[in-house]
């Protein structure tokens, strides 16, 4: 079952009851996604990294920026750009989609920060049942490598593996997802986990397969052969030096 809401005004249980993935479910692969009520959903998303701890401000702030492009580029004309895929459409037609800091290069990026926290929660998920604590940075560098790495440089790669190795370890972690509350017990954060990744994961393929059909986002398995090719080159490049 998914967590229950907080009432109104109400501090929430954990950060996995403070998203409420409802009000931006859709029923047209993404295309019908009120902007603002995405934003709202996005506001609270990022507050993950606040949670991952200092070393993360950048990656946090990073993804803030993004949400304000998308922001901007609804108050432009909020009436033609209602929802996401009115958004994009418009920007689209008058060639705006590709120009940073256009709504469609923020939703690019704003998408592929929410595959890395989705995938480093997943993992964290999946290792419930071990019984010794662990530093999640070899998880958070796990998660980078099957998302964010294909798309990012040498230089941003190598500052995301700085910034992973200060990763918490898991037991401060849940503590933190929980909202400080010692009490909770972990069970009750991994329950209310699962179909809070559920409901991300169809989000974020919804973010997806839109911005690939719009040609703005590059299918995974092209963007790790590209990185590799870039790699290589680099490689290639410091031996000949």
């Amino acid at each position: 079952p998914r967590p229950a809401m907080t009432a109104a005004g109400a501090k929430p249980i954990s950060f996995f009851h403070a998203v409420d993935w409802s009000i931006v479910f859709s029923k047209d692969h993404g295309r019908d996604i009120n902007v603002e009520k995405m934003c709202d959903v996005g506001a609270l998303l990022i507050e993950f990294f606040d949670l991952l701890g200092f070393a993360f401000k950048p990656v946090r702030n990073d993804v803030a920026g993004n949400l304000k492009k998308i922001r901007n580029s609804f108050e432009a004309e909020p009436n033609e750009r209602r929802t996401i895929g009115e958004l994009l459409q418009r920007e689209s037609d008058t060639k705006a989609d590709k120009k940073d800091p256009s709504g469609t290069i923020g939703l690019l990026w704003f998408k592929r920060a929410l595959e890395y926290i989705c995938k480093l929660l997943t993992l964290i998920y999946e290792s419930r049942d071990r019984v010794e604590d662990f530093g999640t940075s070899e998880l958070s560098v796990k998660a980078y490598d099957c998302t964010l790495r294909h798309r990012h440089g040498w230089f941003m790669r190598k500052t995301f593996n700085l910034v992973s190795s200060a990763s918490p370890y898991r037991s401060k972690l849940i503590e933190k997802l929980a909202y400080g509350n010692v009490e909770l017990p972990h069970s009750q954060i991994y329950a209310a986990m699962e179909p809070f990744l559920d409901d991300m994961r169809s989000f974020v393929e919804n973010m997806d397969s839109l911005l690939i059909s719009f040609g703005v986002e590059t299918p995974i398995g092209a963007a790790t052969a590209e990185a590799a090719a870039d790699e290589d080159a680099a490689a290639a490049d410091t031996a000949a030096a």
